[in-house]
């Protein structure tokens, strides 16, 4: 790492591969940065930060950074305050429309901002009662997720209907779509009564305000110049259209993505706008980050086979990712089980597991990845059982949550095996990685059912592979108990690679 506040800046490049290079030094214009997990990406666009400010290129008072997370707001502050510059904005999305609501609050709307809701149930469940609904908890919760899918994706709710059919958004909360549009009508309407804001109101606000006063949208393109979006597959039509607002007329947008990473278009995140990048930015540089520094060539060559097969919305090869290339030795091979029942495969991942730990591996170098968080108990049982602390990737709040007797610590990492949903373990890696559950029904999930939602389970299975440093172990239990039918099917996308003589398979332990 470059000494804090002494670098000059081609000691900067000096640290960069080649292609990393060719980032940093790309300092005025579009910029599309085709980043593959594990290739450095937020070093990339830290660096190219860095070396914009100390060539004097740009002023760090005139570039606004994005990201999705507060955390990942954090790593890049503290990146670049290592680099010797400080003072450059790091924000989420949400974060920086805020900060611009209530500035511009007092002088657009008058009066004091209204409060921000903390979740949606309460209002979702006033909404319903206006409809003579009595939704479960449960029915709340997935309406509350609708709607906030209606409001990033821009959709009115006369507009809901036919697009959510097309997009196999059906039966959601048992409810017909044109229900569930007139209950994002009532919601509009008990917010209002309620005089408050809701997550997604934030970004509205700040839009609308840049869309009705020019003196606003001035204000605030004279104080940002320069955009960095990291994770730029994840942006929702919302979040984009607050983008070019922000932007104007100006093309200094560097962009930061891996298609093969977008997870989370249920909840409105599209990789269109990366993949189509170039077509509104047709002078863009476009860098392809593929130089891997995380995983061997054994994890690497399965995460590539398992993308090849990855298309687009259009039905076509997916675009917007790389062919990923390992700077690491050779390590083992990927290994390959399956249980005759799901007591039985959590007993062999938490004996193999142990047999790690025994070897001299951390327990915090180790992750069991599954694809819902109900499957968390049983692993977490076993691990108990051989005496293996264990943690729970909290998605939500971001951090780890305590789940074994020894207790644990919220945030950091503890040293103890986490136990992740692989939504949850995005932007993470562990030396061992165990990807459980992969079978048919489970990964996929029952509920994908469109094409377009069977690619979002592969690229949700490319993410828990390239998770993994060292070790993947992969893994399928035939049925769910002892005795059970046993007519588990291993997973579409890794099915080719159970036919090989390798694979191990696993008579019940009962004990």
């Amino acid at each position: 790492m470059a000494e804090a506040g002494n670098t000059n800046p081609e000691a900067l490049l000096e640290e960069l591969d080649p292609s990393q290079r060719e980032v940093a030094t790309h300092q005025h214009g579009a910029l599309c940065v085709l980043a593959g997990a594990g290739t450095g990406k937020t070093r990339a666009i830290t660096y190219r930060i860095a070396y914009g400010v100390k060539t004097g290129e740009v002023d760090p008072a005139n570039i606004l950074a994005l990201s999705f997370t507060q955390k990942a707001a954090g790593e890049m502050r503290t990146r670049l305050e290592a680099l010797g510059v400080p003072g450059v904005e790091t924000r989420t999305f949400h974060s920086a429309a805020l900060a611009q609501a209530r500035y511009f609050w007092p002088k657009v709307v008058g009066g004091k901002m209204l409060r921000i809701v903390s979740g949606k149930a309460s209002l979702v469940t006033a909404a319903a009662a206006r409809l003579g609904l009595d939704p479960s908890k449960a029915q709340v919760r997935d309406l509350a997720g609708e709607i906030e899918w209606m409001k990033v994706s821009l959709l009115t709710p006369e507009d809901y209907p036919a697009v959510a059919r097309v997009s196999g958004r059906v039966g959601v909360a048992n409810l017909p779509p044109e229900r569930i549009a007139d209950l994002a009508d009532a919601y509009e309407d008990a917010k209002a009564d309620a005089e408050a804001l809701d997550f997604e109101d934030i970004l509205l606000v700040c839009a609308g305000m840049l869309d009705e006063r020019e003196d606003v949208a001035r204000a605030v393109q004279a104080r940002y110049q320069h955009f960095v979006v990291d994770e730029y597959q994840d942006v929702s039509p919302l979040q984009n259209y607050l983008l070019l607002r922000w932007l104007g007329k100006r093309r200094n947008l560097a962009v930061v993505g891996d298609a093969a990473q977008t997870i989370y278009s249920f909840a409105g995140a599209t990789p269109s706008f990366l993949t189509d990048f170039t077509r509104g930015y047709p002078e863009a540089k476009v860098v392809e980050l593929t130089r891997d520094y995380r995983s061997t060539p054994q994890i690497v060559d399965l995460a590539n086979q398992l993308l090849a097969g990855a298309k687009g919305a259009d039905g076509e090869p997916l675009g917007g990712t790389v062919k990923l290339v390992s700077q690491r030795e050779n390590g083992p091979a990927v290994q390959w089980f399956m249980a005759e029942d799901d007591e039985t495969e959590a007993r062999e991942v938490a004996r193999r597991a142990a047999a790690l730990v025994g070897e001299g591996m951390s327990a915090s170098d180790i992750a069991v990845l599954f694809r819902t968080n109900s499957q968390a108990a049983l692993f977490g049982v076993e691990l108990t059982r051989v005496g293996l602390r264990h943690v729970v990737k909290d998605q939500l709040r971001g951090g780890f949550e305590a789940d074994s007797p020894a207790g644990g610590e919220q945030g950091a990492r503890p040293d103890a095996v986490t136990l992740a949903s692989l939504h949850s373990a995005k932007g993470l890696e562990w030396e061992a990685v165990f990807l459980v559950g992969a079978s048919e029904g489970i990964l996929p999930i029952s509920l994908a059912v469109t094409p377009a939602q069977i690619e979002e389970e592969r690229r949700l299975t490319y993410v828990g592979v390239t998770r993994a440093r060292t070790l993947l172990t992969v893994s399928f239990a035939k049925a769910k108990r002892f005795g059970g039918a046993g007519d588990r099917e291993a997973c579409r996308f890794l099915a080719p690679f159970w036919s090989r003589g390798e694979v191990e398979a696993l008579s019940p332990a009962r004990h």
